[in-house]
C-alpha cells in the first residue's frame, strides 16, 4: 500500500482500490502503521491539488478524514480537519452544470466530522458560512446548504427554551428548502425539511388538522420513497436505519390521529426521534455513497449523539409523564409501584415537588421496592446514583431508561432474515391501519399480538400480559385515550374480557372475522 500510495502516473483504478484497503482495514492497523497512511493519504492529497489532479485529489482527501473517523483518533482526527479547515479544495467554477465533485466531496467529509465532533465550532461555523462563499456553483451551495441545516438541526438538540428550540428548527428548515431548490432531486434535503416543517408546526398553539395532514403525508411519502430503494436481502447496517425510519411514519400516523381526535390538545413531538430518524437518514446516505468501506469495516459511522439541553429533556419528561398519569387506561394496568414512581417524578420536574428530604425518602422506598418488583428499575436508579447526579437529574435519566427499555430491539443479535421480516411487516401493517378507523386499528393491533403471543384452546384465544396503552397506541396510530376507549367498549360488547394485564378474545374467529 505504502508503494501505491509513494508511486505516481499509476492508473486511478489501482489508487481506488488501495484507498478502499486502507478504509476496510482501518481498525486493524497499528497506531504506527495509521499515522504513516494518514499522512501520506495527506501529502498525495496535497500534492495532488498542487497538480490540479482532483480525481485523485478527492480520493486522497476522502481516504485520510474517514480514516481517522473510522479509528475514533482524535489525533488523526484533528489534522483532518485541518486539512478541510485551512487547505480545502479551491471552488471550480466550470461551464453552465458542471458539477465540482471535489469542493462537494470536501463538504460532506465536513459534515461528517460534525456528526462525529459536533461541539467543535470550527466546523460549526464553517459549514454555517460555506453558503456565502459557493454562490456561483449550484451543486457546491446546495450541499453548502444542506450541511448548514444540520448544524442548526443540532443547535435544536441543544436549545435552552422554546424560543430558541423554533428559531433553530426555524434556520434547518430554511436551509433544507433552499437546498431542494438549489440542485433538483435533493432527496435528502427535501426530507429532513418535510419531517423539521412537522415539528414546527406541531409547537404552534393553533394546529390545524388539514395542515398538518398535507406536511405529514408529504413527509411519510419521502420516507416511503427511501423504504423502497432498500433491498430484500438486508444486511443488519440497513435493517436498523430501515426500522428507525418505519418507526417515525408510526409516529406521523399517531401524530395525525391525536390531533384529528383532540384538537384542543397540544401535542408535543419527540425531539429524541427526530434525533434517531436523523442518524438513519444520515446512514443510508453515507452507507450509499461509501458501501465499501461502511459496511466492510462495521464501524458506526454517524455518531451524532442524542444530547439534548435540561430544557429538552424536561419538557418531554413531563408530556409523557402527565399523559401517563391522566390516562385511567394505563393505570389499570400499570403497578402501584410505576404508579408511585412516576408520579413522584412528575410532581419533581412539573414543580410541585415535597420537601427535598421527603422526595428522597420517597425514591429510597421505592429503590427498595423495586429490587424484588422491578429490578430494572432498582439497577437503573443504583446506576445514576453512583455517577454522583442530584435527585432531579437522577429521575429524569431513570425514566429515559425505562422508556428506552421499550423501544429496544437487539439488532445486533437478531438474525437479519428475523429483523428484515418484522419490518416489512410492521411496514404493511402501517399503510394498512392507515385505511382504517379508530376501533378497527386497535383490533388491528389485537390480532396482531394474539397471533404472536396469545394462546389459543378451545376458540379463546388468551394474552397473558398485554402492552401498556401507550405502547398500543403508538402501535396502532392513535391516542392512549382512543385505546383506553375502545378497549371498554369492545369488553362491553363482549368482544374482548379484560382482567388486568391479561385480554381474552371468547370467540377469536368472530373477532378476526369482524377485524381482519
Amino acid at each position: 500500500l505504502i508503494f501505491i500510495l509513494d508511486t505516481s502516473n499509476l492508473d486511478s483504478l489501482i489508487y481506488r482500490t488501495a484507498q478502499r484497503t486502507i478504509l476496510t482495514y482501518s481498525t486493524k492497523w497499528q497506531l504506527r502503521e495509521a499515522r504513516t497512511l494518514h499522512t501520506k493519504l495527506e501529502d498525495n492529497y496535497l500534492q495532488a491539488l498542487d497538480q490540479k489532479d482532483f480525481y485523485n485529489a478527492e480520493l486522497w482527501l476522502e481516504g485520510n478524514v474517514l480514516l481517522s473517523i473510522y479509528r475514533k483518533e482524535d489525533g488523526l482526527f484533528l489534522r483532518s480537519v485541518g486539512l478541510l479547515l485551512t487547505d480545502p479544495p479551491p471552488l471550480i467554477v466550470g461551464e453552465e452544470g458542471y458539477v465540482d465533485h471535489l469542493s462537494i466531496k470536501s463538504i460532506k467529509l465536513l459534515g461528517h466530522c460534525f456528526d462525529y465532533q459536533p461541539e467543535n465550532p470550527s466546523i460549526s461555523n464553517k459549514l454555517k458560512n460555506t453558503s456565502s462563499v459557493a454562490i456561483n456553483n449550484p451543486s457546491v451551495l446546495s450541499e453548502a446548504l444542506y450541511n448548514g441545516g444540520i448544524c442548526y438541526l443540532y443547535d435544536a438538540f441543544h436549545a435552552d427554551d422554546k424560543e430558541a428550540l423554533q428559531e433553530s428548527l426555524e434556520k434547518a428548515m430554511e436551509s433544507f428548502d433552499k437546498a431542494q431548490k438549489t440542485e433538483e432531486n435533493r432527496t435528502d434535503a427535501a426530507l429532513l425539511g418535510a419531517i423539521v416543517q412537522c415539528y414546527l408546526y406541531l409547537l404552534e398553539l393553533d394546529v390545524e388538522l388539514p395542515q398538518i395532514t398535507r406536511y405529514v403525508k408529504e413527509a411519510k411519502q419521502l420516507l416511503f420513497d427511501r423504504l423502497s430503494i432498500f433491498p430484500d436481502d438486508l444486511s443488519t447496517n440497513y435493517s436498523q436505519v430501515e426500522f428507525e425510519i418505519v418507526r417515525l411514519v408510526s409516529y406521523f400516523e399517531q401524530w395525525v390521529a391525536h390531533i384529528a381526535e383532540f384538537p384542543n390538545q397540544n401535542l408535543q413531538p419527540s425531539l429524541q426521534l427526530l434525533a434517531k430518524t436523523y442518524a438513519a437518514i444520515r446512514e443510508t446516505e453515507f452507507i450509499a455513497d461509501l458501501a465499501f468501506s461502511a459496511l466492510e469495516t462495521g464501524v458506526k459511522v454517524v455518531m451524532l449523539p442524542y444530547t439534548a439541553s435540561r430544557f429538552i429533556k424536561s419538557r418531554e419528561l413531563v408530556n409523557k409523564l402527565q399523559s401517563f398519569i391522566s390516562d385511567e387506561g394505563w393505570k389499570e394496568t400499570a403497578t402501584a409501584l410505576e404508579i408511585e414512581f412516576y408520579t413522584l417524578v412528575y410532581n419533581e420536574l412539573s414543580g410541585q415537588s415535597s420537601p427535598k428530604e421527603e422526595a428522597a425518602t420517597r425514591l429510597e422506598q421505592i429503590r427498595v421496592a423495586a429490587e424484588t418488583e422491578k429490578p430494572e428499575l432498582a439497577q437503573s436508579i443504583n446506576k445514576w446514583r453512583e455517577r454522583g447526579l442530584g435527585e432531579v437529574e437522577t429521575l429524569e435519566n431513570v425514566v429515559w431508561d425505562l422508556l428506552d427499555q421499550d423501544d429496544i430491539v437487539d439488532i445486533q443479535t437478531m438474525p437479519v432474515q428475523e429483523l428484515t421480516k418484522r419490518i416489512r411487516t410492521a411496514d404493511m401493517k402501517i399503510k394498512s391501519l392507515s385505511l382504517k378507523d379508530a376501533e378497527g386499528k386497535v383490533a388491528t393491533v389485537i390480532l396482531q399480538i394474539a397471533d404472536d403471543i396469545g394462546r389459543i384452546k378451545q376458540g379463546v384465544v388468551e394474552i397473558e400480559k398485554l402492552p401498556f396503552q401507550h405502547d398500543l397506541a403508538n402501535m396502532a396510530g392513535t391516542s392512549r385515550e382512543t385505546i383506553s376507549r375502545t378497549l371498554h367498549n369492545f369488553a362491553k360488547r363482549g368482544l374482548i374480557e379484560l382482567e388486568g394485564t391479561k385480554l381474552r378474545i371468547p370467540n377469536y374467529d368472530k373477532f378476526r372475522e369482524m377485524f381482519a
